[in-house]
């Protein structure tokens, strides 16, 4: 498929391999998502509820983690424009 493919001149295909261990679409997401979003504060990863709204994400430790226990992240300089 992917030789056939590649026979029209504008079209550059590439197979894609579901098992391979490494990820699939990494080129260009960093520099992407900088433009765009700020960085989650350190210690993000650690099994955190992320709830995100206009440009907010508000972080719980537990779902159950009332308001007044949860903090905000301002991620994204403008939501509108983001979308």
């Amino acid at each position: 498929m992917v030789s056939m493919m590649n026979t029209v001149k504008s079209i550059k295909a590439e197979f894609l391999d579901g098992k391979n261990y490494k990820p699939l679409f990494v080129s260009g997401w960093k520099e992407l998502l900088r433009k765009y979003f700020e960085s989650l504060p350190n210690a993000y990863t650690n099994k955190y509820y992320f709830e995100f709204e206009n440009g907010t994400a508000t972080v719980r430790r537990f779902f159950s983690t009332p308001d007044d226990e949860a903090w905000n992240v301002k991620m994204c300089r403008n939501p509108d424009q983001t979308k």
